[in-house]
């Protein structure tokens, strides 16, 4: 038990320690649809035909984001006329 609790406390360390949060202007496919009124499924499945086929405009990257009590490698995408609108 005390072994579980060391390499537990272990990888917290280190997963934090690799935590980026993605900067402003980035945003998830989840955040996107919410904004969209779409689904989430029907939005990234498009999202990654274009990124494969060179048609999405914008910049894509991972961020390492913390969902809950876990950190996951997250995709997130920049479109700057998005991120330059003032609501």
């Amino acid at each position: 038990m005390k072994e579980a609790a060391a390499w537990a406390a272990f990888y917290r360390d280190v997963a934090l320690e690799k935590y980026e949060a993605a900067p402003k202007g980035w945003k998830t496919c989840s955040e996107i649809a919410v904004i969209l009124g779409m689904s989430k499924g029907g939005l990234s499945n498009t999202m990654k035909v274009k990124e494969r086929e060179g048609k999405l405009k914008g910049k894509v990257r991972l961020y390492k984001i913390k969902i809950g009590a876990f950190i996951r490698n997250v995709k997130h995408y920049y479109c700057e006329e998005a991120a330059n609108q003032k609501d």
